[in-house]
């Protein structure tokens, strides 16, 4: 099952091929201009990753059940 503390251990040099072998294929891309895939988590939160070219990390976005966001790696890649 998937959950946060996964995602918790990517870090900025991260790359997509690292996360998908970590946590699997996304359940979607909502993206334009750049690919934001979504992963859903099994207590029902939702995490976002934001690629320009397949490769990088520009930001990994946790939605929690409340609403709130945290952002896990930033648009600076930090």
């Amino acid at each position: 099952m998937r959950d946060i503390a996964h995602f918790r251990m990517l870090t900025h040099d991260s790359t997509m091929s690292e996360v998908k072998r970590l946590v699997g294929e996304p359940d979607g891309d909502i993206g334009s201009g750049i690919h934001i895939y979504v992963w859903q988590l099994g207590d029902g939160t939702q995490v976002a990753v934001g690629t320009p070219d397949n490769k990088r990390l520009y930001f990994v976005v946790w939605t929690k059940s409340d609403g709130g966001t945290e952002r896990l790696i930033g648009a600076d890649g930090k």
